[in-house]
């Protein structure tokens, strides 16, 4: 539709804030005091954690959460000069630059014997590389205080799992992505050039990310909760996907072709949330409808705005949709203005939530495009700011 990414992310912002009630109530149950909520913290509890004392048990228990995510936020720590890691402090970095032979004989020389044949083997009852080590050497990996050996075996476990098991991600695996592809968004700001290649980035991790989770949820998933199993609890699948459409659009606007994919990662998202309500169902359709049109599969498009009418008839999110298609680059000829106001007017009547969308002044501008009037492009709100 011709928009330019910056407008289309200060669109996606109006949206968002409209959902952030709704969404801080489905998270609320899920809150967990580990690394997502670092900015929210006005005394964060890792800001006086000493590494070298505490080790990363200790910041595992500072954040209340496992000892993987604590190591991924150390990274982070690390990354963003906040701590300095002592050697010998073990983070999923560090132990992914060992060679398979050396993380072997390192297990050795710290009392845990294992070869790769026993592992597959016990890796086939488990999801979590950890809950496996645990299962693996008990005694150590389930002590009440784990020191710095138990931490690396448990970090060797995930690595190992990643090398001798590349196509059944476990669960940190899996976390693993999910944080390098936020990583890699936030790497650079968001407007520009190098903050589109930062999203390009993201998109291609969070696509290998979305194939783990599509290869390791049962088929009969059917809420998000479901899937907000695979991963640690300090990340949000339902943060992931809002975040997973933003950053598709973003990309979709400048490389089309880079982002084919993503819709059908949005489609399969709603068939595994097929048991969620609609304050989840509806937005997460409508952004499959725009991501439709913004790689250029229009009719998909059309199709699912015109299916979204039909399953909510009182939201305006579908009718918004073909508005949005029928304008087409802003602002619209009349003809286009036109369509797009007779299908604003016709939701007017029929929903209840026509303020979300700021249909009436929408409908005002659009009746100025249609008769001719530039003031239209003023007065009315495009579809970037729906």
């Amino acid at each position: 539709m011709g928009k330019k990414p910056k407008s289309n992310k200060r669109r996606l912002e109006k949206r968002r804030r409209r959902e952030a009630k709704r969404k801080t109530r489905r998270q609320t149950a899920r809150r967990d005091a580990g690394p997502r909520f670092r900015a929210a913290n006005a005394n964060p509890p890792w800001r006086d954690w000493d590494p070298s004392a505490e080790g990363i048990a200790g910041l595992a228990r500072r954040l209340r959460c496992s000892p993987f995510a604590a190591a991924l936020f150390a990274q982070d720590l690390e990354d963003d000069d906040e701590v300095v890691l002592p050697e010998g402090l073990w983070t999923p970095r560090r132990t992914a630059a060992l060679a398979s032979g050396d993380i072997l004989a390192q297990l050795g020389d710290k009392g845990f014997q294992i070869d790769e044949a026993t592992f597959v083997r016990a890796a086939a009852s488990h999801r979590s590389a950890w809950d496996l080590a645990e299962a693996l050497w008990p005694n150590r990996l389930r002590a009440t205080s784990l020191d710095e050996a138990a931490v690396f075996a448990g970090l060797a476990a995930c690595e190992l799992w990643k090398r001798w098991l590349p196509d059944r991600p476990s669960k940190e695996s899996l976390s693993e992505l999910l944080a390098q592809g936020y990583g890699a968004a936030l790497d650079v700001p968001d407007d520009g050039e190098e903050g589109d290649e930062a999203h390009l980035r993201a998109l291609e991790i969070w696509l290998r990310f979305w194939d783990g989770v599509a290869g390791t949820s049962p088929a009969d998933t059917k809420t998000l909760d479901d899937l907000q199993g695979l991963i640690e609890p300090t990340l949000f699948f339902l943060n992931w996907v809002q975040d997973f459409f933003t950053t598709a659009e973003i990309v979709a606007n400048r490389w089309p072709e880079r982002a084919r994919r993503a819709p059908d990662v949005l489609r399969a998202v709603l068939d595994r949330g097929s048991a969620e309500d609609e304050d989840f169902v509806v937005p997460t359709t409508q952004d499959l409808a725009m991501l439709l049109d913004r790689v250029g599969r229009r009719e998909e498009a059309e199709a699912v705005a015109r299916d979204l009418i039909v399953r909510f008839p009182r939201r305006a999110a579908g009718y918004v949709v073909l508005a949005d298609l029928a304008e087409g680059p802003w602002p619209p000829p009349p003809a286009r203005a036109a369509t797009a106001c007779a299908l604003l007017e016709d939701a007017r009547g029929q929903v209840d939530d026509g303020d979300d969308y700021d249909l009436e002044a929408r409908i005002a501008g659009l009746r100025a495009l249609a008769a001719g009037s530039a003031e239209g492009a003023d007065t009315g709100v495009p579809p970037s700011q729906s």
